[in-house]
């Protein structure tokens, strides 16, 4: 696993949380229902973030794929990861 990346992740979302959102791969403020919106204008989910981070392009084709290959972890793992269906039930 990339340790360093979702470091840097998970520092990126705390330090802000509406940057997070797990509906769609990325997506720009126009999009984002006003109020929820971080100042910077961008929100993703984890592997958009993910992507993102790691000098990604907004044109580039973002999976689960992609982000099992960024992560550096099984893919299986990132459909659980990607998918909030997959979480614990107190997410």
């Amino acid at each position: 696993m990339n340790i360093a990346l979702k470091n840097q992740i998970k520092a990126h979302i705390l330090e802000e949380p509406n940057r997070l959102n797990m509906d769609d791969w990325f997506t720009s403020l126009s999009c984002v229902r006003p109020k929820q919106h971080p100042s910077c204008g961008t929100v993703a989910c984890l592997a958009g973030w993910s992507h993102l981070l790691t000098g990604g392009d907004w044109g580039d084709v973002v999976n689960v794929y992609s982000f099992a290959q960024e992560l550096q972890i099984h893919v299986d793992l990132a459909y659980k990861v990607c998918f909030v269906d997959n979480w614990p039930m107190k997410f």
